[in-house]
């Protein structure tokens, strides 16, 4: 009965009338002793208030899982609005934050569900994949240890790049790191690479063919 009530507060919970439903009849039901400890219990445990940016498109995205077919969702980047098809897996709360996951063309990707502008069917039906294929897909694919050093600034802007990580340590596909490169590039200063080498020598290699694309385009000017 505690837990529901502690699930009653995230923001946005896609089953919210299903849960208060299901905390009323379970009260219901509970022997009457079991009754008068809940009561005498609930005011001895206090959870942390749960600090979640608004994810209105949560019940769209259920409908999405529901629907048999691949999405359509406008996703806010870094470079600005994009329209990204999907064949969805599920929504998963982490971190005090609402996340989707789902196969793109890239591979699999997580959405931060409050970056999500729109959701609209796609008309090709869905594979039905689950966070088990998810799972066992990643045991299939080589992957390697990243590791960061980020600055309070570059952990705000890493949300998007990155699911938040105490340890700043991810494990990451092998194929993924030229695109992961391109994206900790935008940071910055604000992010340091300590693992692995190949990735950080892939963010020296872009430093430097930036800056001689500047001094090249800063020499044409001066003739």
């Amino acid at each position: 009965f505690i837990l529901l009530e502690w699930v009653g507060q995230i923001p946005d919970f896609p089953f919210g009338t299903i849960r208060q439903e299901v905390a009323e009849r379970y009260a219901n039901e509970l022997p009457k002793m079991t009754e008068q400890q809940i009561v005498k219990w609930k005011d001895r445990f206090r959870f942390q208030t749960v600090d979640t940016p608004p994810s209105p498109q949560n019940p769209a995205l259920l409908d999405l899982l529901e629907s048999g077919r691949m999405g359509n969702i406008l996703y806010e980047t870094t470079k600005g609005q994009r329209m990204i098809v999907v064949d969805p897996i599920g929504l998963s709360f982490e971190q005090n934050r609402w996340y989707f996951y789902g196969q793109t063309n890239r591979g699999y990707r997580q959405f931060r569900v409050d970056r999500i502008k729109d959701v609209t069917l796609h008309e090709l039906p869905a594979t039905e994949l689950t966070f088990s294929d998810l799972e066992q897909d990643m045991t299939r694919v080589p992957m390697t240890t990243v590791k960061l050093e980020v600055s309070p600034l570059g952990e705000r802007l890493l949300e998007g790049i990155l699911p938040i990580q105490s340890e700043r340590t991810w494990l990451v596909p092998e194929t993924e790191l030229p695109y992961l490169g391109r994206q900790l590039m935008r940071l910055g200063p604000e992010v340091r690479v300590l693992e692995p080498l190949e990735l950080r020598e892939q963010l020296i290699r872009q430093a430097e063919e930036m800056i001689a694309v500047q001094r090249s385009d800063k020499a044409l000017g001066q003739d």
